[in-house]
């Protein structure tokens, strides 16, 4: 497989709401759901087999994606494809929020690729870590349905294309900034 491939489908389905906006534009439904699917399948194929929870998202969230496009083309209706955002972001609150019942998080697993040995002062904080990034997850999903069911095709596009992601963003630079204040200046 091409060392291309896997980015460039990432990059995809960052811009999916964009994709589906300008697609719905210009081409009918079916076309844009048809390809949403295949894109779907090439990326659930690229995700099969991998062991990390980021793949797994990928791989499950591909086959609803699947299915949404595919309901949409049967029912001739585009707000199955509005809700792969939505599905997205329960994903990831599932990931997260389970792994605060198991020995490590998320996002101590994400560390100790870099970190072997991970303190108890630094678990802690991860824990805590872990935590805001649920309650992120569940904003963003209900935000996400809210711009689903009341806001224009337009609104849509631009919080889950756009303002969600400068939202994730904005939580990145503030836990690093954070992070680099408490653990590693001193």
């Amino acid at each position: 497989m091409s060392v291309y491939l896997k980015p460039l489908i990432v990059a995809l389905f960052l811009a999916y709401p964009f994709i589906i906006y300008y697609g719905l534009l210009n081409y009918s439904l079916w076309q844009i759901a048809l390809l949403i699917s295949v894109l779907a399948g090439l990326r659930a194929f690229v995700f099969k087999g991998s062991k990390s929870q980021l793949a797994k998202i990928g791989f499950y969230g591909s086959l609803c994606l699947m299915a949404f496009s595919l309901l949409s083309i049967i029912l001739n209706n585009n707000g199955w494809l509005k809700l792969y955002p939505i599905i997205i972001s329960l994903m990831f609150f599932v990931v997260f929020f389970s792994s605060l019942f198991s020995d490590k998080t998320t996002i101590q697993r994400f560390a100790e690729i870099k970190e072997k040995n991970i303190d108890a002062k630094k678990q802690s904080y991860m824990y805590k870590l872990t935590i805001i990034w649920c309650v992120f997850f569940v904003i963003n999903t209900i935000i996400s349905t809210y711009t689903m069911l009341y806001l224009s095709f337009q609104q849509w596009t631009l919080y889950n294309g756009f303002i969600s992601y400068i939202l994730m963003g904005t939580l990145i630079v503030l836990e690093l900034a954070y992070r680099y204040i408490v653990f590693l200046r001193k």
